[in-house]
């Protein structure tokens, strides 16, 4: 990591911490809004530094990591998820009833680890690659937030970024093909992969921010956010969730939020 481009110098490691130079700039969420276009560059460095990331050999790490393949990577992801959801707060089911999400949407979680490919090997992953973890700084884009990096499945690592980046149409084809051009072999088929942990990020995404929304004061902005989760979520249909108007939501937010 520490001869990484675009990475800040990390300045302090131990066991269980790691202090990394801070960098002064804009971050990508601040210079693009969600499905506007990305100047190529940009969509080349994250994906160069993606690459570089999962070339990196991290034999030296396997003691550090629960998980011996894929689906035992997908299965932690989800019991985490599982675990958060008996957690929450008392109000949070009747939001998930308003928006007809039960534990029979949860249940469709279950089959997921099954359909990843296990053929494909593990490798370093960020684990968190969002607009605002991005910062440009004097014209070079930096990646910034490294604590949830691990050993992990690179579709994974691909999933939550497309999902947090919301890329148009025209920018998520160009992402796509740099990194079949980039990737070894060996990787490629986390290419496959991809739309089968998009399906578990959007139901977590969804009570991320209906936790949010619960939690916080009502903006348009968080609300927008949830709209889209929702929007992501309804085009699966194992979940058989509704596709609500951004109205809908909006009017059913602020009637949970009074109650």
């Amino acid at each position: 990591m520490r001869n990484l481009s675009h990475v800040p110098p990390f300045l302090a490691e131990g066991p269980y911490f790691y202090s990394e130079k801070y960098i002064s700039g804009n971050s990508l969420d601040s210079i693009y809004a969600d499905f506007t276009p990305i100047a190529r560059s940009d969509i080349e460095t994250i994906v160069k530094n993606i690459v570089d990331v999962a070339r990196i050999k991290s034999s030296t790490l396997r003691h550090r990591q629960p998980w011996d393949n894929n689906q035992e990577f997908f299965l932690f992801q989800i019991n985490n998820t599982i675990s958060a959801l008996h957690r929450q707060s008392r109000r949070i089911p009747t939001w998930r009833k308003a928006f007809g999400i039960d534990w029979a949407t949860v249940a469709v979680l279950d089959e997921l680890p099954r359909q990843v490919s296990q053929n494909r090997p593990l490798c370093l992953i960020h684990g968190d690659r969002h607009k605002n973890n991005m910062i440009r700084s004097n014209g070079t884009l930096y990646f910034i937030d490294w604590e949830y990096g691990c050993i992990g499945d690179l579709a994974y690592e691909l999933a939550f970024h497309i999902h947090q980046m919301k890329y148009n149409d025209t920018d998520l084809a160009y992402f796509l093909a740099c990194l079949r051009q980039l990737l070894p072999p060996k990787l490629l088929s986390a290419l496959n992969d991809i739309d089968v942990y998009m399906k578990y990020i959007a139901l977590r995404s969804v009570m991320y921010y209906m936790r949010i929304l619960q939690e916080c004061a009502y903006t348009a902005r968080t609300c927008e956010k949830f709209y889209l989760r929702l929007h992501e979520l309804a085009k699966y249909s194992e979940f058989n969730t509704k596709d609500y108007s951004l109205e809908e939501v909006k009017t059913m937010v602020k009637a949970l939020k009074m109650t």
